[in-house]
């Protein structure tokens, strides 16, 4: 069994689906809630490490002391080929631990709802993220973004918005895409925002039945790299 350690930056923010698919695939997870708990050395993150969204900046350390904690943890995990799921803020965390630039509140580059992205062809060979296909829905709930790979990184996907949608740096995988979240909670992520939390959930709920199948094939594939025996060729950069 895999044991997977998932670091929650934000209360509204939560696992969501992913707690039901980590469990179908037999991996044993914990949870860190990073505003109230601290940052786990990698010799407690167990096989893998997923970082969740939330609404911080990923730029302001000050106000997230526990960022620069993380970024340590991450360096830790890419240099023993810990494989690292992360999401939207984990996205963008990773870019800027690594030397890539993120954009706070970059207009043209914000996303809510359905979201049709495209994966290059790294990303149609990477050994996790391949599972959705060249051209999937995901959903999207996002305002700062990714501007720039950091050095090394791979480009994985891309929307047409948001040329940086998904990156590879070596045992980490990030996706600036939500693959965990329910119509209704994107829909109170975007009421929070302004937008029209119902006309995003019930946008989202058209396209529910695929982004169900892919955000479980994607932990599933994730999870397949975790664990111990498991060979890791293509995550070694």
């Amino acid at each position: 069994m895999a044991s997977i350690t998932i670091l929650q930056p934000d209360p509204i923010v939560p696992p969501q689906r992913l707690a039901g698919w980590l469990a179908d695939a037999a991996a044993a997870t914990t949870l860190v809630d990073l505003t109230s708990e601290p940052v786990p050395t990698l010799a407690g993150c167990g096989d893998g490490i997923i970082l969740l969204g939330g609404r911080a900046d990923a730029l302001d350390h000050a106000a997230s002391p526990w960022i620069l904690q993380v970024h340590r943890l991450l360096r830790d995990a890419r240099a023993a080929h810990v494989p690292v799921l992360g999401i939207c803020l984990g996205h963008q965390i990773v870019a800027d631990c690594f030397g890539g630039e993120v954009s706070v509140g970059l207009a043209p580059q914000d996303e809510e709802g359905a979201t049709r992205i495209t994966l290059t062809d790294a990303g149609l060979a990477d050994p996790v993220l391949s599972v959705l296909g060249p051209s999937p829905v995901v959903a999207q709930s996002h305002h700062d973004a990714v501007t720039k790979l950091p050095p090394g990184a791979t480009l994985l996907a891309s929307s047409g918005c948001c040329p940086i949608q998904a990156m590879r740096l070596g045992s980490i995988l990030t996706v600036q895409f939500h693959p965990e979240v329910t119509p209704a909670v994107a829909g109170d992520w975007a009421a929070r925002s302004g937008h029209d939390g119902n006309e995003i959930a019930s946008e989202l709920s058209l396209f529910d039945a695929s982004l169900q199948r892919d955000g479980r094939a994607l932990t599933t594939s994730f999870v397949e790299k975790t664990r111990p025996n498991s060979p890791r060729a293509g995550l070694v950069q």
